[in-house]
């Protein structure tokens, strides 16, 4: 999924947008982590 996605800079203009979307990206792999544990 996020290989094929775009840099976060040319996705989303807006420095809070591209914020946001970095914190779900954390979200989604701590909770791929927490399902391989």
């Amino acid at each position: 999924m996020f290989g094929s996605a775009p840099d976060l800079d040319v996705a989303f203009e807006n420095e809070e947008d591209r914020e946001a979307a970095r914190n779900f990206m954390d979200l989604l792999a701590a909770s791929e982590g927490e399902r391989a544990g």
